[in-house]
């Protein structure tokens, strides 16, 4: 799992690395301007950005007192090229456990957000706009993996995501299976819970 960050080109935190962001125009909707930010400093377009949650503390931007809203947005990383643009010297993709020191609360926002994500995968279909339409349960449990940091057993795993009802195997393409989209969108609307520490390898 990845996570893109630009590096500054201006103060304050010139040549630090963080996440990518702006401030809002005038007369101009906070989604409209996640999305325009996103474009101006990364190039990424067309990604479905969900709003996280707001960061106020005072001081946290030492020119002013700032509120930042957080929007995030998942999907292959490798699957669109991204450069850098407006005030933004680069951009690169990190590993999250290779994050470099960043500018601002940026790393504070960052952790809170994987806790979150932990917790949220576990009662919430999540990660599923990474797979093709077609996919191996392998495929999905190397995103749950990546997003938990645990090595899941493959059997166990199997059993907890299938019984959920969402996932439906494909007669034409033994090993594949597909996502049943109402179910989903039920399952997204209610949850459900998942307990992936049961699924947890053991270690030889």
């Amino acid at each position: 799992m990845r996570l893109l960050l630009i590096q500054r080109g201006k103060d304050p935190f010139k040549e630090h690395w963080a996440l990518p962001g702006g401030f809002v125009d005038a007369d101009e909707d906070i989604d409209v301007a996640a999305a325009r930010e996103l474009a101006e400093e990364t190039s990424l377009q067309n990604i479905k950005l969900d709003q996280w949650r707001a960061y106020g503390t005072p001081q946290r931007d030492p020119r002013t007192h700032v509120i930042t809203v957080v929007y995030f947005g998942m999907f292959a990383w490798n699957s669109q090229n991204a450069s850098a643009g407006d005030d933004a010297k680069a951009v690169r993709w990190y590993p999250l456990e290779q994050l470099p020191t960043l500018a601002f609360d940026h790393a504070e926002i960052i952790q809170s957000f994987l806790m979150n994500l932990r917790i949220k995968i576990r009662c919430q279909p999540i990660g599923y706009e990474l797979l093709p339409q077609e996919f191996r349960l392998a495929e999905l449990q190397r995103i749950y993996e990546a997003i938990l940091n645990l090595t899941l057993d493959a059997d166990l795993f199997e059993k907890q995501v299938t019984s959920m009802g969402h996932l439906r195997s494909l007669s034409n393409h033994p090993g594949y299976w597909a996502i049943d989209r109402d179910h989903y969108l039920r399952l997204t609307e209610r949850g459900f819970g998942l307990d992936l520490e049961a699924c947890q390898a053991k270690l030889s």
